[in-house]
């Protein structure tokens, strides 16, 4: 019996240091992705930062769109470890289309040095958020379903990583062409 309940705590003692090391592997990607994104939205010129490159908007639009997904995943980890489906999912269409526009047009700034610091300021809010969360409840089922998707905090995050590293993609493309002598006017590639 005595021996069942060590194997027991070995087990509960590995999966901890587990979920640790896959918190600690996740806020160093949500870090160094962020950190990427607004480096090379930043060295882009006045010109570019406001020209469209990414259906509707621009990089302004972008980094505004980030920093609502901030601010909505904060909310949502409580709103997950409570056992509740995040607010956020009754705004659910297509590409989350309106809810993009509604979280763009909330956090735009007009100076772009602002916006630059609103985002890192955002994103360290959440970091901490997550910081703050038991490793265990970032991976742990507490029941909420989105239409038969199970939803954790991890998997918020995991998403939100995805969503980051096709930002990234397109936003140095974005930088690139505009390296190579496009000038503001002429048509943006469509995004790849």
């Amino acid at each position: 019996m005595a021996a069942r309940g060590r194997n027991q705590g070995t087990i509960r003692s590995a999966e901890a240091s587990s979920a640790e090391a896959e918190k600690n592997m996740l806020i160093v990607e949500l870090r160094d992705l962020r950190h990427r994104i607004l480096k090379t939205a930043a060295g882009l010129g006045p010109g570019a930062r406001d020209e469209v490159f990414l259906g509707t908007w621009s990089t302004r639009d972008l980094v505004a769109h980030l920093i609502g997904w901030d601010y909505t995943n904060t909310q949502a980890i409580d709103e997950v470890l409570a056992g509740r489906l995040p607010k956020f999912f009754e705004a659910h269409d297509r590409d989350w289309r309106t809810y993009n526009a509604l979280l763009v047009e909330t956090y735009i700034k007009t100076v772009y040095r602002e916006l630059l610091r609103d985002a890192r300021r955002s994103h360290r809010m959440l970091v901490e958020r997550v910081l703050q969360t038991p490793a265990l409840d970032l991976r742990r089922d507490m029941g909420v379903r989105a239409r038969g998707w199970k939803v954790t905090i991890e998997r918020l995050l995991k998403a939100e990583l995805s969503d980051e590293r096709t930002h990234l993609e397109q936003l140095e493309g974005h930088a690139s062409r505009g390296s190579r002598g496009r000038t503001i006017g002429e048509s943006p590639q469509p995004p790849v």
